[in-house]
């Protein structure tokens, strides 16, 4: 945020389901990019045709000439303009949420209402479009190039390194108790027992407290604590 406005950027934030009217590069540049595309297209592929040239770097030859020219200064001043977000336009973008999302149109006649009911009917469309698909799962897979991968097998090789990871971990949790046992079978004069809490008790005969009646500490497994007995 501090570079952005050292660099005189200003940062906006669009609500939700406003993009599609308030999205800059969806007014002016795209509407200027899908006319110039078709037409160096078609210059491109019969240049490349005339001259025996393959065709298969035409799109991206286009796409990029294509960006050079309609991304100006001019065309992205004319959009921010064109949305009313800078200069900032309270009234522009009131009127725009008005004919987009059919809020607060006037009704004097019926083409205002047709418009009104197209535009309530299209909204919900889309909601209920939005309801109704499956939700994106993420998923993290190894792919390899020329080779075509189904979304099934990627989930699948995605639940089995989960299920790989999970597995070392608790063997290196099972690595630990077992390491911990081992310490404490080595301990001289320790016996251990379990409980009927699941807990493993670990008591150590001492004879430095005198007239200890029989102290025992309980701790959870993987764990040793030593308590001192008469």
């Amino acid at each position: 945020m501090r570079a952005a406005a050292k660099s005189n950027v200003l940062c906006w934030w669009l609500v939700a389901n406003t993009s599609h009217w308030l999205q800059v590069l969806d007014d002016k540049f795209f509407a200027s990019l899908k006319t110039i595309v078709p037409v160096l297209s078609d210059d491109k592929v019969f240049q490349t045709l005339f001259t025996y040239q393959p065709t298969r770097d035409c799109l991206l030859e286009v796409a990029y000439e294509a960006e050079r020219l309609v991304l100006t200064r001019v065309t992205i001043q004319a959009s921010f303009k064109s949305v009313g977000l800078y200069p900032w336009d309270r009234e522009l973008v009131v009127e725009l949420e008005r004919v987009n999302l059919g809020i607060g149109l006037p009704s004097d006649g019926v083409a205002d209402q047709s418009r009104a009911a197209v535009s309530v009917v299209i909204r919900q469309a889309h909601e209920k479009f939005a309801a109704d698909q499956p939700k994106v799962m993420s998923v993290a897979a190894v792919v390899k190039k020329a080779k075509v991968y189904s979304g099934k097998d990627l989930i699948a090789q995605h639940e089995a390194r989960v299920a790989a990871d999970a597995k070392a971990v608790a063997e290196k949790e099972a690595a630990a108790v077992e390491k911990e046992a081992d310490k404490l079978k080595r301990l001289p004069g320790v016996r251990k027992r379990r409980n009927t809490a699941g807990c493993w008790c670990a008591v150590r005969a001492t004879t430095g407290y005198i007239g200890a009646a029989g102290l025992g500490t309980c701790a959870p497994a993987g764990r040793t604590m030593f308590s001192p007995r008469s």
